[in-house]
């Protein structure tokens, strides 16, 4: 009985260690979470052979926040030109992010690409709410500035782009909406890459694109990587389910970053055939 009573006891101990553990994790990442969403890499900066009619101004967010923004110009630079309107991922601007940009370049589009607070040189701490924040700055800067019609924009959003897209997609008129790799929640995300952890609870910043887009009335397109280990292709299959029409699906190859580069034929024809269909 004596030995028994020591087992159950022994038992008891290591659940509750477990179990101490277990909620010690869970309070650590929603104390750190935005430094460990936010993990901010290196800027990369194009090089001048690439041919992109590279520039970066600064720009300044209703709260005063100063943000840096890079533009790439077509040949044909004028407000009939079409814009696309770029939000990158929480890793910042990368080379893969480059890649993209010279398709849009091949294509004929301006781009501008969001370098959101607390990137490189952008002052500002990131945060969802913020980052939403950044995006409508963007976009007044083209519509109000560079005078840019709302038929003439693009909203791209690339993971964690994808949901600052979504959101904005929802409050500004635009001529279409391109999302790559994206997420249902980010709850859903850590849930796929880390289960049995109640993340709709944990977590603060939540991006919830599942719940908003079927709301977002202009033309739409969903591309994702077959072979994306970061975020699942049926999370894209699930976003595409909830979209109303116009929508349509691009599956590509290369996984969550490297999917343009290198599936490249097949995105860039896909991506055109959706841009001039929305554009003209």
């Amino acid at each position: 009985m004596d030995k028994r009573k020591a087992v159950k006891r022994i038992g008891w101990s290591l659940l509750a260690i477990i179990l101490v553990i277990y909620v010690g994790l869970c309070l650590w990442f929603k104390v750190n979470e935005r430094k460990i969403l936010y993990a901010k890499s290196e800027t990369v900066i194009p090089e001048d052979s690439l041919g992109l009619n590279y520039d970066e101004i600064s720009i300044q967010s209703s709260d005063s926040t100063k943000l840096f923004i890079a533009m790439f110009h077509a040949q044909r630079a004028d407000t009939t030109s079409a814009w696309i309107l770029y939000f990158h991922s929480a890793g910042g601007f990368a080379r893969t992010d480059i890649v993209r940009c010279q398709v849009f370049h091949e294509l004929g589009f301006n781009v501008l690409a969001v370098r959101y607070r607390g990137y490189e040189r952008s002052t500002g701490e990131p945060s969802e709410s913020a980052l939403y924040a950044d995006a409508e700055t963007s976009y007044r800067f083209l519509r109000t500035v560079k005078n840019v019609p709302a038929t003439n924009i693009v909203l791209y959003g690339h993971s964690i782009g994808t949901g600052i897209a979504v959101e904005i997609a929802r409050k500004v008129p635009a001529a279409g909406l391109v999302l790559e790799g994206a997420f249902t929640s980010m709850a859903a995300l850590y849930w796929a890459q880390y289960p049995y952890f109640p993340w709709s609870l944990i977590t603060g910043e939540r991006y919830e694109s599942i719940q908003k887009i079927g709301s977002i009335t202009m033309p739409k397109i969903i591309i994702h990587a077959s072979d994306d280990k970061m975020v699942p292709i049926g999370q894209g299959r699930d976003l595409f389910a909830k979209a109303i029409e116009p929508k349509s699906f691009l599956e590509i190859k290369g996984g969550h970053n490297r999917a343009p580069s290198a599936d490249r034929e097949k995105y860039a024809a896909g991506l055109s055939q959706f841009l001039q269909k929305v554009l003209h």
